[in-house]
């Protein structure tokens, strides 16, 4: 892209609101961030555990869906050949 077409950003293109707002967000993931104990109670300990069975839940329903789609494709191949 031509250096003549591209368009730096700089402060004047930043709205207030919008430099208000992530200003605000990093503030409060700072302080959020900062509370947070090195220790894991029962609920944190509970979502990690649905966290990783849902991983392992979605890596299952990709392996599922990839055996589907090479399945699909021996499909189409055979009714090709066979129309050959």
């Amino acid at each position: 892209m031509n250096r003549s077409r591209m368009q730096t950003l700089t402060m004047d293109h930043v709205r207030p609101a919008t430099l208000l707002a992530v200003l605000a967000l990093m503030a409060a993931t700072a302080l959020a961030s900062a509370g947070c104990s090195a220790r894991q109670g029962p609920g944190e300990r509970v979502g990690n555990t649905v966290d990783h069975a849902t991983d392992f839940a979605g890596d299952t329903v990709d392996r599922a869906g990839d055996t589907v789609r090479n399945i699909g494709r021996e499909a189409d191949d055979a009714v090709r050949d066979a129309r050959d």
